[in-house]
């Protein structure tokens, strides 16, 4: 498919060039004064990243403290429209490329690997500018109020899927608790009409000798649940400020399926596993783009845009573009007919 589809592997020299001369504070002190004004100085947040261990390209960050009233949840993603700016080598480049492909033996990245898995990735100990969706809760975990900033934060520590899980079943409180509110936010969506579908996936992973792995990766364990729900969150708060501000992005929906996705209108002959998990999923409708929000069946939610990964799909990059242009001049970066 890399072939039939001429994608490309390598980034020109240009390219790289001008990856390798973009420069990213690594500390506070590094920072302009015109962008401590701008952006709040979040490092003091203990922020942790979640990703699998082999990931290089770390686009969000976690934190949660407590308050008075419940607690203050923040789900930062790195800004990397503060580095990539429009029209440039790197801008087209990425456009051209629209997303990261990752296959079994390698990753071919939508952004060279100085910027994607170095100078824009939320890596430990590592000032980074973000944009931070901050989400007040109270102690039943319901939503009392919603904040999007720009901002610096400063990740203090790198966890893996496994890591997640593992401290999950030895009781960390932190993690616990951000366990406890995903499973509430999913709740919420689930009484709103969200679909539950299980979903196995078998990777292909290639051995140092050559031979090619399947991974069966459970998207539905603690940790992984964890996570998509608190990009879930980001996602939709970001949609509603969107519409609500009329900032022209691209909302995404999904029409409710015609039969019931349950495990008995599933082919009988799919075996359990990844097999039987995409069969229910093909009961699903194909989503939908458009510039006016639209009902998301599957997820339980009126609003909803992608918007938390901007190292790896080009219209994230966009989005991003967008809020952080409107929150620094009240106006959005590009008009509905450009970003079209």
């Amino acid at each position: 498919s890399l072939i039939r589809h001429d994608v490309p592997v390598q980034f020109s020299a240009q390219s790289v060039d001008e990856a390798r001369a973009i420069e990213v504070p690594d500390s506070f002190s590094q920072v302009p004064l015109h962008e401590r004004a701008f952006r709040r100085d979040l490092t003091s947040l203990r922020a942790v990243t979640i990703d699998d261990a082999s990931t290089k390209d770390m686009d969000d960050a976690l934190s949660l403290e407590q308050t008075q009233e419940g607690w203050e949840l923040g789900i930062h993603i790195t800004d990397v429209s503060a580095a990539i700016l429009p029209e440039t080598r790197l801008d087209k480049e990425a456009r051209r490329r629209a997303t990261s492909v990752y296959c079994a033996d390698q990753t071919i990245n939508m952004l060279p690997e100085q910027l994607s898995e170095l100078k824009l990735s939320l890596r430990q100990e590592l000032v980074r500018p973000c944009l931070s969706v901050m989400v007040s809760l109270n102690h039943g975990f319901e939503v009392l109020r919603t904040e999007i900033l720009p901002s610096f934060i400063r990740v203090s520590q790198r966890l893996s899927y496994d890591d997640v899980d593992r401290q999950l079943e030895e009781g960390d409180a932190t993690l616990l608790t951000l366990h406890d509110i995903a499973a509430a936010c999913e709740e919420r969506r689930i009484r709103s009409g969200a679909l539950r579908v299980h979903k196995r996936e078998a990777v292909p992973f290639k051995e140092p000798d050559g031979s090619i792995r399947l991974l069966e990766i459970d998207e539905d364990s603690p940790a992984r649940i964890l996570v998509s729900e608190m990009m879930v969150l980001a996602n939709s708060v970001m949609a509603e400020f969107a519409a609500t501000h009329r900032i022209p992005v691209l909302f995404r929906g999904q029409d409710r399926p015609d039969e019931p996705v349950s495990e008995q209108r599933q082919a009988q002959d799919a075996p359990e596993g990844p097999a039987k998990d995409f069969s229910a999923r093909t009961k699903l409708k194909k989503s939908t783009v458009t510039f006016e929000p639209q009902h998301h069946s599957g997820l339980g939610l009126d609003a909803y845009i992608q918007a938390t990964s901007p190292i790896r799909r080009y219209l994230d990059l966009c989005h991003q573009r967008q809020f952080i242009s409107y929150l620094r001049d009240s106006k959005p970066w590009v008009s509905r007919d450009e970003l079209a």
